[in-house]
């Protein structure tokens, strides 16, 4: 997962990417950042809270590292919570089986048509009916599929991050086993989860999340107010550095 593809119009056999190269966030995701309440889109004497994007899939080694890590560190430092909006999409480097782009077994170059045609504000008519194919097998696509419903059930990223850890933390030892502890380390309902996860309502989670997951050269990916963070150790200092109001206390010291 960490290694990074390049857009499907450069040459597919090439492991690298431009350090130019961009990858447009389609309009629906940037009216979803845009169009957040005022509550949530302004931190501590009015100034805007720092926008901070987290694309990850649960079976990704980098990601868990990155979420249980720096980006977990960055939650918990004091006072950094206030300043920050997160949006995490558990979809990752998956994608759905399409009759153009092709399906299994699992090709980056598939996945770049995919989300060309897809993570898009008006997608073609076959984009979310075929089979996901995850990047990681079975267990990541089930996991993948209780995050988003995780999402869905909770009204702030404050109160999903939580379960996103534990849930990272746990997934090479139990998977989706570990979803019953988590939820309660978490205080959500298993029952809501559950009823989630097996109905329709996990079919929409999974793929509101998948639309919103716009390309991106690898995972995990992150971004700090549009700016992609390659080295997620400065994380912190990065989001720290782009909030214009009074840093917290859990700020680097030399940014104070």
């Amino acid at each position: 997962a960490q290694v990074r593809v390049p857009r499907p119009a450069r040459d597919p056999l090439t492991p690298s990417r431009h350090p130019n190269d961009t990858y447009p966030v389609p309009p629906l995701l940037a009216m979803r950042v845009l169009c957040t309440t005022a509550a949530l889109a302004m931190g501590q004497a009015g100034a805007s809270k720092v926008q901070v994007l987290v694309i990850t899939e649960a079976g990704c080694p980098p990601c868990q590292a990155a979420i249980t890590g720096s980006l977990n560190d960055m939650v918990t430092a004091v006072g950094v919570s206030d300043i920050v909006h997160l949006i995490h999409h558990p979809f990752g480097n998956n994608y759905y089986t399409t009759t153009e782009c092709g399906g299994a077994p699992y090709d980056p170059t598939i996945r770049h048509c995919w989300a060309a045609r897809c993570a898009v504000d008006s997608p073609a008519a076959d984009c979310f009916t075929g089979e996901i194919v995850p990047q990681h097998g079975e267990v990541e696509k089930n996991v993948n599929r209780m995050q988003a419903c995780a999402k869905n059930l909770t009204t702030t990223w404050e109160a999903y991050w939580p379960f996103l850890v534990c849930m990272e933390s746990n997934y090479e030892a139990q998977g989706l086993d570990a979803t019953a502890a988590c939820a309660s380390k978490a205080s959500l309902s298993n029952d809501k989860l559950q009823a989630c996860y097996a109905g329709t309502d996990g079919d929409a989670a999974q793929q509101t999340e998948a639309q919103a997951t716009v390309d991106h050269p690898g995972t995990p990916y992150v971004t700090v107010n549009g700016e992609e963070v390659t080295d997620l150790s400065t994380v912190l200092e990065k989001v720290c550095d782009s909030y214009a109001g009074k840093k917290p206390t859990g700020c680097p010291s030399t940014l104070i």
